[in-house]
This record gives structure tokens, C-alpha cells and sequence, in this order.
């Protein structure tokens, strides 16, 4: 029996003039006043004020009371594989050099408050989606926004790689049509166990040096053209509540909202949200005595430019890096995920903002560090982590040596991606891959290009 799941009642209020909006069947992305006031990130504010758990719902949608949920898609509501799995481990916190208590006997792990949120495939722990990234709660909560003549228009996404996964996946099973933008070098994590729908189609941007700055272009254009509408990167308020939910199942387990929070980073956009659902959590009168949640940001040497910025005097803006030498430093990273070069860092409510409401801490893991702390792990679940996943325990290990984090604080470590490997093991047989559709050269990304694209898909969709 389907679940029943009701429109949620939230109103969007600009965090810069504090507008507020109510016109939810609308997809609204910015203020109206942004051209007055400078760029500001618009906050879902919900009718619910306290945090509810709906058991009759399966799945991340339990909290849908904290969603923004405009419309019901049969099959997601009934999804129980759509959720983290949340644990506590004292293994890992031994393993990345944390110290128990003296006097407490080493059959006794009750000292040990470090959670893990792991999204992805690990079976042993309850985990299974089948993305194998947290990406595929921002895909749902997006997807389960839409409302009106947006369902019939075509979505535009921009990717290095896990985002398109996970909508490519989720939009495969709505019949919603979606076009991705990747560049070349994200294009083959494209994969599925399931058919992808033909509405669902791959646009690899290729040449030497194509980034997700370039996808990010070409994305832009064609999402101006009238038919199309961007998915809202930062801007949009479902995809950084349905990643921010993360923080949710944490406290649901934990009982607690976390002391200190740590993630990787590429656009900011999975801090931004659990920074936003930590401060919902505080304003329910059973969490309210509870800390500032700290974010602990990371980034992968020698592609690190929102570090430096904290790290180097906690500036308001990220250096300019000229585009051939960012492009040269992106090639030498392993998580290639986090090398946006257009983040939300100065916007108002974006990046920068969080860090400075949380006291945050940011960290700079080379890739030596990010494999040592993925093996730990591996060694501890006996399942693989995405790189993105091996920078944050990377920073974790960190965080543990200097002494910034102690046995007594509560810690969540959000694992953004895993089980990647196993679940290719597992399931090989079944493995199908999302082939591109087009093809356009970095050097080539202009509107001449994009009327060649809208021209193509129109043509398909009318035949």
C-alpha cells in the first residue's frame, strides 16, 4: 500500500531582507530583491516546528514534516532503502588514534561518541542505496518539489560526477525528463542497476582541462532556454534540506545533535544544509540546550581554495586561482567531486556565513592521507568509501591528532559516498552504464552549441 504523503506547509524566507514567500508551486531558486541587495540563499522555514519522525513513511521521508515536499511519486515514498545508516563506532574512533578514558576496561565502549552516517551499500549495516551517495536524498527531495508545468519541462543538472548519478537514477523512474552536464572525466560514473529512461540524457563536455566549471557553463545556457530550468544548485532549498537530512537520521540515533560535524566539501552546499538543519534542530525546546553544532570542512591538496580562505584569516572570499593553474591542480586530486571553482563560499548564507555562525574548522588532506584514513575504515566495515568520504575521515584523523576533538565530544562523520566496489561485485551482471548523448569541447561551450542541444531534444520529444 502506498504511504500517504501530503504537501508540506513551509514558506522561503531571504536571508539577506527577510522577504517571505509562499509561493511554493513556483520554483523558486532567489529573492525577488537580489538585484538590490547582492546574492543571499533563501531558508525553507516550515509550519512544523518541532522534529517529527512519521513512522509510516519508510525511508529518509519519515521527515518529510522537514522537507519541501510539493507532490507524492509512487515508488519513492515507499522506498525504506532511501536513508543512511547511522552508527556508533568505537572501532574507527580507536583506529584514527582517539584515546579511551583511563580506568575504563577495554571490554567497555560506552566512553565512545563517534557516530558515523554512512549513504551507499553496506548491507552488514543496514545501508542501501544503491547511488552509493548521499547525492540521492537532494535527487528525491528535488524531484518530489516539482509541481505544476515544471514536471513537464526539462531539468538541467551540472556534475562531476555523483549528483548525475543519483539523478539520473532517480529521474529514470519518474519519467521526468533531465539532461546532465559532466565533464569527460565524471562521465563514466554513470551507472545504475537499473535501465536509465530515454528521458534521461548524458551531455559530456570534453577537451583538455574540461572541469565541472565547465559543465557548470553549459549547463547555465541551456537551462535559460525556455523548456528547460536549472536545478538551483546551492539555491535550491530541497536539494540542500535532503542533504542536510543526514543531520536528522544522526540525531534520531544519537538522541543528541552532534558537538562537531564532518564532511568534505566541493560546492559547500552538504555543510550549508547540515549547518541549517542543526539550527531547526536547536529551535525544538528538546534540543535546545544543545551547542552549536561545529562544521568541520575539508578539502583535497592542492585543490583546497575554501580552506585557504578559513585557514588564512577566515577571509570572506576565495582567492582567484587563473583558470590553467586550477585546472592543473584539479588533475592532481583523488576526489575529484570537490574541485567546484564557482562554490557558494561568499553568498550570503552560504558557506563562509555557516562556518562563521559555527565556530567552524576547515582542513587541507592530501591524497596519502585520504587513502591511509578510506583503508582504516575498509579494514574496520569491510566496505570501500568514495574519495570525497576518504578526505572527511582524513580530516577527522586530524582533527583527532592535533587534539581539536576529545573521547568526551559527540561526533558525526558524514561518509557522503561508499560501498561503490562491493556493490559492483555483487551485482556486475547487472551494472548498466548511461552512454552520452552529445558531446561538446570545453572550447566550444557558446549559444550556437546550446541551439544545436535544444534543437535535438525538442525534435525528440516531439517524434
Amino acid at each position: 500500500m502506498q504511504p500517504e504523503l501530503r504537501p508540506t506547509s513551509y514558506a522561503l524566507r531571504c536571508l539577506r531582507c527577510g522577504k517571505e514567500y509562499r509561493d511554493n508551486e513556483k520554483w523558486r531558486l532567489s529573492c525577488d530583491n537580489c538585484a538590490t541587495h547582492g546574492p543571499a540563499l533563501l531558508r525553507a522555514e516550515y509550519d512544523q516546528r518541532s522534529f517529527v519522525v512519521d513512522r509510516s513513511i519508510p525511508g529518509v521521508l519519515r521527515m518529510h514534516e522537514w522537507l519541501p515536499i510539493n507532490r507524492c511519486i509512487p515508488g519513492l515514498a515507499s522506498s525504506s532503502t532511501l536513508t543512511p545508516a547511522v552508527w556508533r563506532s568505537p572501532e574507527l574512533a580507536l583506529a584514527l588514534g582517539m584515546t579511551a578514558p583511563s580506568g575504563k576496561p577495554a571490554s567497555d565502549d560506552s566512553w565512545c561518541r563517534l557516530w558515523v552516517a554512512f549513504s551507499g551499500h553496506h548491507p552488514r549495516r543496514g545501508a542501501e542505496m544503491h547511488s552509493c551517495t548521499f547525492k540521492e536524498l537532494e535527487a528525491v527531495c528535488a524531484c518530489s518539489r516539482l509541481v505544476g508545468e515544471m514536471i513537464d519541462k526539462t531539468l538541467v543538472v551540472a556534475s562531476a560526477g555523483n549528483t548525475a548519478r543519483a539523478f539520473a537514477q532517480v529521474y529514470s523512474n519518474t519519467g521526468s525528463s533531465l539532461v546532465i552536464v559532466v565533464p569527460q572525466a565524471a562521465a563514466g560514473n554513470l551507472w545504475s542497476l537499473q535501465p536509465f529512461s530515454p528521458k534521461v540524457r548524458l551531455v559530456s563536455v570534453t577537451g583538455e582541462g574540461a572541469d565541472y566549471a565547465d559543465a557548470i557553463k553549459l549547463a547555465g545556457l541551456l537551462a535559460a532556454r525556455p523548456g528547460f530550468y536549472s536545478e538551483g544548485g546551492a539555491g535550491n532549498v530541497a536539494r540542500r534540506d535532503g542533504m542536510g537530512s543526514v543531520v536528522l537520521c544522526a540525531a534520531e540515533a544519537m538522541g543528541e545533535i552532534p558537538q562537531h560535524y564532518f564532511q568534505a566539501i566541493g560546492s559547500g552546499t552538504g555543510a550549508i544544509a547540515a549547518h541549517e538543519m542543526a539550527i531547526r534542530l536547536r529551535a525544538d525546546p528538546r534540543f535546545s540546550a544543545a551547542p552549536t553544532m561545529r562544521l568541520h570542512v575539508s578539502q583535497n591538496i592542492p585543490y583546497t581554495p575554501m580552506s585557504d580562505a578559513w585557514l588564512n584569516g577566515r577571509q570572506n572570499h576565495i582567492k582567484s586561482i587563473p583558470e590553467a593553474e586550477a585546472k592543473a591542480r584539479i588533475s592532481q586530486v583523488s576526489a575529484f567531486v570537490l574541485t567546484n571553482r564557482t562554490p557558494p563560499y561568499s553568498i550570503c548564507g552560504g558557506v563562509y556565513d555557516c562556518m562563521v555562525a559555527s565556530d567552524g574548522q576547515a582542513y587541507c588532506v592530501t591524497n596519502e592521507e585520504a587513502y591511509a584514513a578510506a583503508h582504516i575504515f575498509q579494514s574496520i566495515e569491510g566496505v570501500d568509501v568514495d574519495p570525497a568520504a576518504a578526505v572527511a575521515l582524513g580530516s577527522l584523523r586530524q582533527a583527532i591528532s592535533r587534539g581539536t576533538i576529545t573521547a568526551s565530544d559527540s561526533v558525526l562523520v558524514n561518509i557522503t559516498g561508499g560501498g561503490q566496489s562491493l556493490l559492483k561485485k555483487e551485482h556486475s551482471s547487472e551494472l548498466v552504464y548511461l552512454k552520452p548523448w552529445a558531446t561538446v569541447d570545453c572550447n566550444a561551450i557558446n549559444d550556437h552549441t546550446v541551439d544545436s542541444l535544444v534543437s535535438q531534444i525538442t525534435f525528440e520529444h516531439s517524434s
